[in-house]
């Protein structure tokens, strides 16, 4: 690897994400270290069509990660480490994960990440239209829990 490349991997990552963020594709809520709360209840993720929106998240050491979404519609959810996030792409699924939901209306996370990055993220395959916004609802906070 050159001298400088995972800096600038870095850079070119935080740019994508700001843009994501600012054109509304990208919708993350609040994060609370104390608590560990994730996304608190009631929390929405609107995912808009042939894209994913995502959650990030970390781990200060070995934890249990854990709550309950419901959706709009079917999408397919995955829990990836910032390794297999760099690899992610809109238009497929990713190859390595931590957590995959399979395509599903609503799943309940449980499980175990040791100490890291991390990000849930939500793809939503339908072709574009209006119709085609998903939302991700938050029934149950997704909290992160040291083991």
């Amino acid at each position: 690897m050159r001298p400088g490349s995972s800096m600038l991997r870095a850079g070119l990552l935080s740019v994508l994400l700001i843009v994501l963020l600012s054109s509304g594709l990208v919708f993350v809520p609040a994060w609370n270290g104390r608590s560990g709360i994730i996304a608190a209840q009631g929390t929405s993720v609107s995912v808009n069509p042939d894209s994913f929106a995502f959650i990030p998240f970390s781990a200060s050491q070995d934890s249990r990660i854990s709550g309950s979404l419901s959706l709009s519609n079917g999408i397919e959810a995955y829990v990836v480490n910032s390794t297999q996030f760099r690899d992610l792409n809109p238009y497929s699924f990713p190859s390595a994960y931590e957590f995959a939901s399979g395509y599903v209306s609503s799943f309940t996370l449980d499980l175990n990440a040791t100490n890291g990055s991390y990000y849930l993220v939500f793809y939503n395959v339908l072709p574009s239209n209006p119709s085609s916004i998903l939302t991700v609802h938050v029934t149950q906070a997704i909290a992160v829990t040291p083991d």
